[in-house]
């Protein structure tokens, strides 16, 4: 729980800030608008209720951006349900590739879906499903194999499943990917303190008893030493 706490906190810190794509990822039932959302006072709103073959191939990117800027201002707020949903929403209008025309467009899609997967991951690990947060990194790592935000959110998900080993070395390669980048960096210390907290609390009931024989021997006897040491 500690774990995935520190991770959400690093979470809202980097709210907006550059994150990946994700390819073969479907977005689920997506969304139909938020109980007690305010009255509509952005684009985002009706697009919380619309579907993708009810837009034009036009609309899709602009929908797919203010519904990833809603997400990432629930984010931001801490509202991690409402957050994970329009991102999610926000995929299914950029889920497929080929829908736009244009390398500059491809491009921008592939950019939104990225931010929006890491933002779902993110959101799924401050909820406490780690499962879910490495699942969606992984799908974010598929369009971008070379994202440092992506392999920061697999990151935390392994470390808040207790997976260090492999948690660590995505933060050490998050750090390779973006050198120089402070916070990267910082992440990558928050990753290796959570394995350290973690080591630490189950450490003490790793040390021996000092009064126990090492070895198991009858009462009447002297333990059994596990070396016997040769006198030169």
């Amino acid at each position: 729980p500690a774990g995935r706490r520190a991770a959400g906190r690093g979470a809202r810190r980097r709210a907006g800030a550059g994150k990946l794509s994700g390819s073969g990822f479907n977005a689920g039932g997506g969304g139909t608008g938020e109980s007690g959302d305010a009255p509509l006072t952005d684009p985002s709103d009706a697009y919380m209720s619309r579907q993708p073959w009810e837009l034009s191939a036009e609309e899709m990117l602009p929908a797919a951006r203010a519904l990833r800027a809603r997400g990432a201002s629930h984010l931001e707020r801490g509202d991690f349900e409402h957050a994970e949903r329009a991102c999610e929403h926000a995929l299914r209008f950029v889920e497929y590739e080929d829908a736009f025309d244009g390398a500059e467009a491809k491009a921008d899609a592939r950019r939104v879906k990225l931010e929006c997967l890491v933002d779902v991951s993110a959101c799924a690990l401050e909820r406490g499903d780690a499962q879910k947060a490495a699942r969606v990194a992984e799908a974010a790592l598929i369009v971008d194999p070379s994202s440092a935000d992506a392999t920061l959110r697999r990151a935390f998900a392994l470390a808040a499943a207790s997976a260090f080993d492999g948690a660590v070395a995505d933060a050490e390669k998050a750090a390779a990917l973006a050198p120089g980048d402070a916070r990267v960096a910082a992440e990558r210390a928050r990753v290796l303190a959570m394995r350290d907290e973690a080591y630490h609390a189950f450490a003490p009931k790793l040390v021996p008893d000092p009064l126990r024989p090492a070895v198991s021997a009858p009462l009447n006897k002297q333990p059994v030493p596990l070396f016997h040491a040769r006198i030169p």
